[in-house]
């Protein structure tokens, strides 16, 4: 009975999500825009459960081009697809800081910070979903856990390119800080084996920032 019942589920679960897209096709121009937005800051995740099916379906594929750090190629299909997902402004973080656009990879991972935090299970990657009953939803990453090393390396090397002030009288150094997103006291924000210590999170929660809204 039970595997019935879990099929209905399923079943129930891909009839409500549709296999949409935010963008039909690419074409060579729309990618140079695409990637143009991407290196910005500019890219914006917008699309709801219509697009949930055909972000399940190229969940696999994302990862590998991850994990391959294919960066144009991720991030031209999380912008294709386009869901409002944690994960999703993940891989935007990581395709940025790939192809040294730092700034706009701080943006990109905070705003999956945001989304990783908040109440709304939608736009989790360990939301209920089709994913979460066949298996792995979220690639195995663990957010927002995985989202500090990255952010700060990309915050680091932000700082690190900065030219020098001069310093205000002789002997005085110039010290600039960074605000970041402190560690919330959660399982899925817990300190691990080789991140940075706590201290260094020595901004509040508000460092994280909220994506646009779902508008399809």
């Amino acid at each position: 009975m039970k595997p019935i019942l879990i099929l209905i589920a399923i079943t129930a679960l891909l009839s409500g999500c549709g296999t949409a897209t935010k963008f039909a096709q690419l074409n060579p121009e729309i990618e140079k825009k695409l990637i143009e937005d991407l290196k910005k800051g500019n890219a914006v995740l917008d699309c709801g459960m219509s697009c949930e099916g055909s972000w399940s379906d190229a969940s696999s594929r994302m990862f590998n081009l991850y994990s391959a750090a294919s960066w144009e190629n991720l991030g031209l299909t999380v912008m294709q697809i386009g869901r409002r997902r944690d994960l999703g402004y993940f891989y935007l973080g990581a395709a940025a800081a790939g192809l040294g656009a730092h700034e706009a990879a701080v943006k990109y991972y905070r705003m999956s910070g945001a989304l990783a935090t908040d109440y709304q299970e939608t736009f989790k990657c360990t939301g209920v979903n089709i994913k979460v009953l066949l298996g792995d939803d979220c690639n195995g990453f663990i957010l927002p856990r995985d989202i500090y090393k990255p952010l700060w390396a990309s915050e680091a090397i932000i700082v690190s390119q900065k030219p020098k002030l001069p310093s205000a009288s002789a002997g005085v150094k110039t010290q600039e800080t960074t605000k970041r997103p402190k560690k919330r006291n959660t399982s899925s924000a817990s300190p691990q084996q080789g991140d940075p210590p706590q201290e260094i999170a020595s901004a509040a929660s508000d460092g994280w920032i909220t994506p646009p809204p779902v508008t399809r």
